[in-house]
């Protein structure tokens, strides 16, 4: 109730306060409206000063404007009468020029005529002579061309063979590394144990290793036996997984094994001891299959092994027949009641109670049983295909050596007949020369006839237009001078006019700032006159809202002062009943005590009778009632306890410290129930929640764990694969780098370059310089060179990596197109060269590459939006 009246004082004061401020507000806007009243009043008028201004100077513009216009048009009448003049000034001394000038050739052409006319006489002497021995020439060449085109057939056949020869050598080699990368690809695959269980492939990685283990293996059932090519797929199909068996000496080796697995965690395996093992064969009712059409005999007989493992060998295939087909197969079963297993060639299997198996596979390789037999066929295949390719290059260094001499023969007999071409070129051309100078000389005489007639008729000419310019130049100067007098008077009449100009033009600007300067006031005042405005506002809305206040504050405290009656009224009825029953009492005492005399005199009379009897059952009244008052309490208490603390008596009893006092455990209890109070809402699953959680806890730390170790395995797998890429890159980088030497040198005919790693310690990720030194510069690195010398470097690095590793196909974008035309020209014969085992699409537009290819094919738009395909095979256009 007192803070209710301390707000409604404090809220008096604040409205009181900000009635004061909204009545400065107003004031202040008063004075500011009176203000800005006159500003306006100013600021009006100068703005009528400034239009008047304003209209005169609009009014001198436009005259200016007419006179300045006049002047330019007088002044261009000038400049085109002096252009006139300067024109016919001009013509006149050209004309004075030319008539000196054709005087001039009249004579030359006089003297050149007579010179004419004898060197023509000369030149019909040498015709003659050159004629006769250009015929000459040609009998000669003929004869020599048709010697030449008998070689160059000759050496066509000769390089068609050759070609032959190269390609299939290149076959050979091609095939060569196929076999050697399938080679390459079994020995890994057998190292690493490709295909076998991880069990298996532990337990034999680790007889590298540990001779321990090493010493109680024999190894795998599949590395034990022999079979022939025809039946591998039959034994491997019908052995499936037995052919990863590990066989052992004894039971004790696989028990050793078996825990090797187990302490490892590798898997598990399937082992063959052979002291244990027994064969089982076909008995001599079975045997009878043997004879049967299509049966090939049983598996155990046809593959072969060591004596030792025969009892193991029987034990896997000593129950399996071998048939050439299904048919012959199901046939056998039939007969003998499938009774044992049958396998066909292809892998179909009859089963021992009458189940087939078959199908086609869907995996085709290299299987573990046939790995061993097709390394050793691929070894023989690489030796023999070596031997046939040494006896083709011998082949092919013969033919080279007969080429050869048939080419160097050609190249003289080509070299002779360019040189007797090259003869009749220039007998030809000394003919051609001296029958031109005939028609020349007889040309030039014509022209300079019809020459000295048109100087004549030019002459003419110009004596009249001479005289006609001279007469035309002094009519403009006499025009020139009157227009010269009217120009000097309207220049001095704008320059007045001007003057006049500027002067209102400075007033019209003095009164623009004041009229700025009085709307910036204006504007200023506006502001100040809407922030005054905007404080007033908020005073008002502030009263407003404490006086808001102040009156829920009445209300509040008008409620409370109908609430406290509300209660006195309750208090005085209570205090009525109290009396009330302050009476009752009282008069119940009085009547109890009236009573209880009657019933001591009574007593009395029994006390008398029976005192001892009396007094004992009193005592027992007074024990009982004693009783069942402290049996109630201990039941309230034993509540108390179960509903605070959810506990029995009997459990609380363990709790039970006798050195407490009351006063300590009542201090106790309220510390520990601020505490669980402290604690906020009981969450009464929180051990079945925490058993979760640390159930999921230790499933995601051993979850880490693994990650951890395969994290680690991982790792050291990367860096094994890494050591192995930097070992594969260094040699292939090494032989690409021979070839680049090879083919930079070929191509630049001549130089050297190689390619170069920038950090060698870390191949994989750095960076590859190129330097190269073309013949007759410098070593240098390839951003120093011409655009077309590091083109010609690119194309060196492509061949370079072709020759390494050809590819039966490459596309080329417009490679030639920095590249001249001698380079051009041997980047075709390159082309041309690796052709033979790669085929080129070149995008050009060159035609030193067009005439190297075998083909051509261009894009034509003989009809607008229409593109046509247009190709030319060059061999077909030979023949």
């Amino acid at each position: 109730m007192e803070q209710f009246k301390k707000d409604s004082v404090r809220l008096q004061d604040e409205i009181s306060q900000e009635q004061k401020d909204t009545e400065h507000c107003f004031l202040q806007r008063k004075t500011m409206d009176g203000v800005l009243t006159g500003k306006k009043q100013a600021f009006g008028e100068a703005q009528k000063k400034a239009s008047g201004l304003q209209t005169k100077i609009a009014d001198l513009d436009l005259e200016i404007s007419y006179n300045q216009k006049q002047t330019e048009e007088t002044k261009e009448n000038i400049i085109r009468i002096l252009n006139a003049i300067s024109d016919c000034k001009s013509r006149l001394t050209r004309y004075e020029t030319m008539e000196t000038n054709l005087n001039s050739r009249l004579d030359t052409i006089t003297k050149r005529s007579n010179d004419i006319r004898s060197e023509k006489e000369h030149l019909l002497e040498s015709e003659s002579a050159c004629r006769n021995k250009a015929l000459s020439t040609i009998q000669m060449t003929e004869k020599k061309q048709k010697e030449k085109e008998a070689l160059e057939k000759s050496i066509q056949e000769e390089k068609q063979t050759l070609s032959d020869q190269e390609e299939s050598i290149q076959k050979q080699k091609r095939q060569l590394e196929g076999e050697r990368s399938r080679l390459k690809l079994l020995g890994d695959m057998k190292r690493s144990y490709e295909g076998f269980y991880r069990a298996v492939r532990e337990v034999l990685t680790a007889c590298r290793s540990n001779s321990g283990i090493a010493g109680k293996v024999c190894g795998v059932v599949a590395s034990l036996i022999h079979v022939p090519k025809d039946f591998e797929v039959a034994v491997e199909t019908v052995l499936g997984g037995s052919l990863q068996h590990i066989v052992t000496e004894n039971e004790e080796d696989a028990k050793h094994l078996i825990g090797f697995l187990k302490k490892n965690h590798y898997g598990r395996a399937t082992f063959l001891p052979v002291s244990s093992i027994r064969g089982r064969t076909l008995n001599r009712r079975e045997r009878e299959t043997l004879e049967m059409p299509g049966c090939l005999g049983v598996a155990s007989e046809m593959v072969s092994c060591d004596p030792k493992y025969h009892d193991i060998l029987e034990n896997l295939l000593g129950r399996v027949v071998i048939a050439n087909d299904l048919d012959a197969a199901i046939r056998i079963a039939r007969r003998f009641s499938y009774s044992f297993r049958i396998v066909t060639r292809t892998g179909d299997v009859v089963n021992p109670g009458g189940s087939m198996t078959g199908g086609s596979s869907a995996v085709k390789g290299t299987g573990i049983l046939s790995r061993d037999r097709e390394i050793r066929d691929t070894q023989q295949a690489i030796t023999s295909r070596k031997s046939g390719i040494a006896d083709l290059e011998s082949e092919k260094e013969r033919l080279q050596i007969v080429y050869r001499d048939h080419r160097q023969s050609l190249e003289k007999a080509g070299s002779e007949l360019r040189n007797m071409e090259k003869i009749q070129i220039s007998e030809k051309e000394d003919l051609r020369r001296v029958t031109a100078q005939k028609v020349q000389a007889e040309k030039e005489l014509d022209a300079y006839r019809e020459e000295r007639n048109q100087i004549d008729q030019g002459l003419k000419e110009l004596h009249s237009t001479i005289e006609k310019a001279k007469r035309e130049i002094s009519s403009l100067k006499e025009k020139n001078a009157d227009i010269e007098t009217k120009v000097g008077d309207s220049e001095r009449n704008w320059k007045e006019k001007l003057k006049k100009k500027e002067s209102l033009h400075q007033k019209w600007t003095d009164i623009r700032i004041q009229t700025a300067a009085l709307q910036q006031e204006v504007q200023g005042l506006e502001d100040q006159i809407g922030r005054i405005q905007e404080e007033a506002d908020h005073h008002s809305a502030s009263m407003g809202s404490k006086k808001q206040k102040l009156l829920n504050n009445k209300d509040e405290t008008e409620k409370i002062q109908g609430s406290m009656e509300q209660m006195k009224g309750r208090i005085q009825d209570m205090d009525n009943q109290a009396e009330s029953m302050q009476v009752k009492m009282e008069e119940t005492e009085r009547q109890r005590g009236k009573a209880e005399s009657r019933l001591q005199e009574m007593e009395k009379d029994i006390r008398n009778l029976d005192q001892s009897s009396g007094e004992l059952t009193d005592k027992k009244y007074r024990f009982e009632v004693q009783c069942s008052r402290y049996e109630a309490e201990l039941e309230n208490y034993q509540n108390n306890i179960w509903e605070e603390y959810e506990i029995t008596c009997r459990n609380a009893l363990s709790y039970r410290d006798d050195s407490l006092t009351p006063g300590e455990i009542k201090e106790r209890i309220r510390a520990l129930k601020k505490e669980i109070s402290d604690l906020g809402e009981v969450n009464v699953r929180a051990i079945e929640e925490y058993q979760k959680v640390r159930e999921r806890y230790q499933f995601l730390k051993e979850q880490r764990n693994d990650l951890i170790t395969a994290r680690e395995n991982l790792q050291e797998v990367i860096e094994d694969i890494t050591e192995t890429m930097k070992k594969q890159f260094r040699k292939e980088f090494d032989i690409i780098n021979e070839y680049f030497a090879t083919t930079f040198h070929q191509l630049f005919g001549g130089g050297h370059a190689r390619l170069v790693l920038e950090d060698p310690k870390d191949v994989l990720n750095c960076g590859i310089a190129i330097t190269a030194q073309p013949p007759g510069k410098k070593l240098q690195n390839l951003s120093l060179l011409s655009g077309g010398e590091r083109t010609l470097t690119a194309i060196a690095i492509l061949f370079a990596i072709l020759k390494h590793k050809p590819t039966p196909f490459c596309v080329l974008d417009e490679i030639d197109a920095a590249l001249d035309d001698s380079n051009v020209e041997q980047f075709g014969k390159y082309i041309r060269e690796f052709s033979r085992d790669t085929q080129f699409i070149i995008i050009t537009h060159r035609k030193g590459t067009m005439e190297a290819s075998d083909v051509l094919y261009g894009i034509a738009m003989e009809e607008k939006g229409v593109s046509s395909l247009i190709s030319v095979k060059f061999d077909e256009m030979v023949s």
